[in-house]
């Protein structure tokens, strides 16, 4: 079963705004992975992952993980297998940061991240 990377980067990410990171576009078997080693105290990083259960329908969350504050054991953070037959988007969203006087529209923690098939 080969594998490859779809989409991933290092995303610099702002606070109160939603991030798609990526949108895969066809059908497959996909993996998201994220670093979370520069969250700190007071940093709150949600990841979703959103799809549809068939073409012409509506998308959703699927998979949705939270990480509050600085991460100090598992610092890679990886999904299950998800599946989809259509779209899937891949988005980022802080909705507060641990940097002295961050406030919305402020930078967030940088996230390294991937989205890797698994066709």
């Amino acid at each position: 079963m080969p594998i490859t990377v779809w989409s991933g980067g290092v995303f610099q990410t702002k606070v109160g705004t939603s991030h798609i990171l990526t949108i895969t576009n066809t059908a497959g078997v996909f993996q998201f992975k994220a670093e979370v080693t520069s969250l700190i105290a007071g940093d709150n990083v949600t990841f979703r992952a959103r799809t549809s259960v068939l073409s012409g329908f509506g998308i959703g969350p699927e998979l949705v993980a939270t990480f509050i504050g600085s991460q100090t054991t598992e610092l890679l953070r990886t999904s299950v297998p998800l599946t989809t037959v259509t779209t899937a988007e891949y988005v980022v969203n802080v909705t507060s940061g641990g940097a002295a006087g961050s406030g919305t529209g402020s930078n967030g923690p940088p996230i390294a991240w991937s989205v890797l098939g698994i066709n």
